[in-house]
């Protein structure tokens, strides 16, 4: 069962955005936005995706970190955040699965954007 609640004040805490300028800001934004999304994986009542979902998020934060640097997607992000809710609230499943396509299809861009800017990756291979 969705909390609703505790969901709606994960997303106001992500709304406030993050200073792309400020790495503690987006530290924070991207430690909300992951309990934000572990809740919605938690509320399906199966915690092994849960667990799954918070080590990605959590192994992916510090790539994010750079793409985060380079834009302020706050809005963009609150934005799914709060469509996400109607969806889960709704109990909208083809919603759900619209939004999440969009967030990580969004989420891929802050990552590739994150990795184009970092100096390691003038150098280094991603293939080995």
């Amino acid at each position: 069962m969705v909390n609703r609640e505790r969901l709606r004040r994960l997303d106001e805490t992500c709304s406030a955005g993050y200073d792309p300028e400020d790495p503690a800001s987006a530290a924070q934004f991207l430690r909300v936005d992951t309990e934000f999304h572990v809740t919605v994986t938690q509320d399906s009542g199966n915690n092994r995706p849960a667990s799954v979902v918070a080590q990605v998020f959590r192994e992916t934060e510090r790539i994010c970190h750079g793409g985060l640097r380079l834009r302020n997607a706050s809005e963009e992000m609150a934005h799914g955040h709060r469509d996400l809710v109607d969806a889960l609230v709704a109990a909208d499943f083809e919603g759900e699965q619209r939004v999440v396509a969009a967030q990580i299809e969004a989420a891929h861009k802050i990552v590739m954007d994150g990795l184009d800017s970092s100096p390691e990756s003038a150098t280094a291979s991603l293939v080995g």
